[in-house]
């Protein structure tokens, strides 16, 4: 439902539910090592044909306002998640090496409570700048890992990222010219496999040309500064370290 006060503003609340289904992994997933006869030595994974699709129920409020005496807007929403039903892996006994065995199972739920919001200015025809943020408190966090595992958990540590933000600055400093420079930043967090992971800077930057070629052709290449600053981080797991990068990318349209 969309309400609007004035000319330059929308109110808005909403409410949805949607389902995750089950991936082809989640439900088929098998793993078994074998002895050298051909017997089966140790399952590990089996898979659950009968999973269910995870649900989100949301709640949420908005507000958005175009600025007049300068080019740009902002964008918050206020929101409540419900996940219920998410799939997460579940263990029993069993007679082999290890003397259990795990399957995918809906057997995890937990509740979301954030704000997000954007901001986009242009001061100058040749200049604009985009600020994005948002919060999430992730609560009532709670998994079943079966039997054979710790059986009913309860999570204390952020699920996700508390504090994720993003600045990107762009100008055009001459025709056909373009410089954008980027600045990212995400919380410490306790991933579910992923393990605990730092909170981390990285710094992007971006230079970019177009000609115009005959025939209506158009050739448009950039160099590329993806983590400028150096500053090694992991987004998941923790040996998949990112470095700086540089790319040149060119691009021809005919």
């Amino acid at each position: 439902m969309n309400y609007r006060p004035d000319e330059q503003s929308v109110i808005r609340t909403s409410y949805s539910q949607a389902y995750r289904m089950p991936s082809l992994l989640d439900k088929n997933s098998q793993s078994i090592i074998y002895d050298p006869a051909g017997d089966v030595l140790d399952t590990i994974v089996i898979p659950n044909p009968n999973i269910d699709p995870e649900r989100i129920k949301t709640a949420e409020i908005g507000y958005y306002r175009a600025f007049q005496s300068i080019s740009g807007h902002f964008d918050l929403r206020i929101f409540v998640e419900d996940i219920d039903n998410a799939i997460s892996s579940y263990r029993v006994p069993d007679t082999d090496l290890d003397s259990r065995l795990r399957y995918s199972a809906n057997a995890t739920s937990w509740r979301n409570n954030g704000a997000e919001f954007q901001l986009r200015l242009q001061p100058l025809e040749r200049l604009w700048v985009l600020l994005n943020y948002s919060y999430i408190n992730t609560t009532d966090f709670l998994r079943d890992e079966g039997p054979a595992g710790h059986g009913l958990v309860r999570e204390r540590k952020p699920r996700s990222p508390e504090h994720t933000a993003s600045l990107l600055l762009n100008y055009n400093f001459a025709p056909r010219w373009d410089f954008s420079l980027a600045q990212y930043y995400m919380d410490d967090v306790q991933w579910g496999e992923g393990g605990y992971r730092d909170s981390y800077n990285r710094t992007d930057a971006r230079l970019a040309k177009e000609w115009n070629l005959p025939a209506g052709q158009r050739l448009s290449g950039a160099l590329i500064f993806q983590n400028l600053l150096g500053n090694k981080y992991a987004e998941f797991y923790p040996y998949n370290e990112f470095d700086q990068r540089t790319y040149l990318q060119l691009q021809l349209e005919f």
